[in-house]
């Protein structure tokens, strides 16, 4: 007996995530860019104030412009195309991150040659972004998140300019080390006023030692 339309309509539904769609909902903003593994966050200098973050290392795969594969390192930088499109989204550069042709990148191009606005052209051009994995003192329960952001005035400028300060055997430079070397990241964060509008800015780092050090898990 064949089946009715309404049991084939009911065999073949499929529902979504309660807990994902709200998690969505409180959190509308999504890194178009880049996927993180299930279950982990991103974290970002919400407001103004004092921050502590831990940074962890990971170990580079191909391509990491940091690291060599293999090497363990604390950050990925990549770079975007942002504001795109009448939806103003971001898409990341397939010829900065991958050495492949980018679409955006030989647009660019032709506006230059036909002397188009430099605003227009400006707009195309990628931005740097970086990716750094931490834990939150003083949120621990969110657990390893993934910071991203700007590279310039960021927190992955204010990281570089300290340590091109250093000397070479400054034991801060192992502040990403998850055994014994670690360091924990004191950030002051300003509210900044620029023509794209208002966002909290890193503008100062300490280096603290840390009261717990990591294993491996």
């Amino acid at each position: 007996m064949a089946k009715s339309r309404r049991e084939v309509e009911k065999k073949k539904r499929r529902y979504a995530d309660a807990k994902a769609a709200a998690a969505k909902a409180l959190n509308p903003f999504e890194i178009s860019t880049i996927t993180l593994p299930k279950g982990m966050q991103t974290f970002s200098f919400k407001k103004e104030g004092r921050y502590r973050l831990d940074v962890l290392p990971f170990t580079a795969g191909i391509g990491n412009p940091g690291a060599d594969e293999g090497i363990d390192t604390y950050e990925r930088r990549y770079f975007v195309h942002k504001n795109i499109g009448a939806e103003n989204k971001w898409y990341s550069c397939p010829a900065k991150n991958h050495k492949k042709k980018c679409p955006i990148c030989e647009q660019q191009r032709k506006l230059e040659m036909e002397g188009a606005d430099k605003d227009i052209i400006d707009g195309l051009k990628t931005k740097m972004r970086q990716l750094i994995a931490v834990v939150d003192l003083d949120n621990p329960d969110a657990g390893i998140q993934i910071y991203e952001g700007p590279f310039y005035n960021g927190l992955g400028e204010l990281v570089a300019t300290e340590l091109e300060a250093m000397d070479d055997d400054d034991p801060d430079r192992n502040f990403f080390h998850a055994d014994g070397d670690g360091r924990t990241l004191q950030v002051y964060v300003k509210n900044e006023a620029t023509a794209q509008g208002k966002y909290n800015k890193p503008t100062s780092l300490k280096f603290l030692s840390r009261k717990k050090q990591y294993d491996e898990d």
